[in-house]
């Protein structure tokens, strides 16, 4: 569902208001646009903390979103992190 909502040729917005994790976070990331709020998003994969990669494409939605240095620190690290800014 996740793949072809990312390559559906319909234009997906997603807006974050809360925490977002696991299948949650990589349904948004899988949008084609995310507009986050700076004062309550907060995004998460916990994967990591158990050993195991993101399975429906939160991995590479990171790496080719954010640059693959940052995405390291995310899924690495399984912390939440704050929303910096819209994107």
């Amino acid at each position: 569902m996740l793949h072809h909502l990312s390559t559906s040729r319909l234009i997906s917005i997603a807006q974050i208001e809360g925490r977002v994790r696991g299948v949650g976070s990589e349904f948004i990331l899988a949008c084609d646009m995310r507009f986050a709020a700076r004062e309550s998003a907060i995004f998460g994969q916990f994967e990591p903390s158990f050993g195991v990669i993101p399975g429906a494409g939160g991995a590479q939605h990171l790496a080719r979103l954010m640059g693959r240095g940052r995405a390291l620190e995310v899924m690495l690290s399984a912390q939440e992190k704050q929303a910096e800014n819209n994107s």
